[in-house]
């Protein structure tokens, strides 16, 4: 499952070419079931029954997805995301993750601004 698309995580992490479309793409899928999983039922507002995104398409033949029907900042943590993953591909292995600014954030966590985007979206855990 994917929450953007590819072009929109290459222009987010400002790669033009098509070497690494691969891994992009599996950085894509990492981050949409992380942001998916931290939302919980608070996904169900732009899943469709199967659990995935409506697909936008274009009129080429045959059609390419341009966009899913996701919330703004479900796309910009998604992307967010993507770029943390691309950047740091092995991961700091002293118990934290660099973070945006500088800021780093813990093992099993989201980056801060990704949990700043989706935190009014989750469905919270019941104590």
């Amino acid at each position: 499952m994917r929450l953007i698309t590819l072009a929109q995580a290459k222009a987010h992490i400002r790669v033009d070419h098509d070497v690494e479309d691969v891994q992009i793409g599996e950085f894509i899928e990492a981050a949409s079931a992380a942001i998916v999983n931290y939302l919980k039922n608070g996904a169900d507002t732009f899943l469709n029954t199967l659990g995935l995104p409506e697909e936008i398409y274009d009129d080429s033949s045959p059609p390419e997805v341009v966009d899913y029907v996701v919330p703004p900042e479900v796309k910009a943590a998604t992307k967010i995301l993507v770029g943390e993953l691309f950047r740091n591909r092995e991961a700091k292995q002293d118990g934290e993750i660099g973070g945006q600014l500088g800021i780093p954030h813990g093992y099993g966590f989201l980056p801060r601004a990704v949990v700043m985007l989706l935190f009014p979206l989750r469905d919270p855990a019941l104590a």
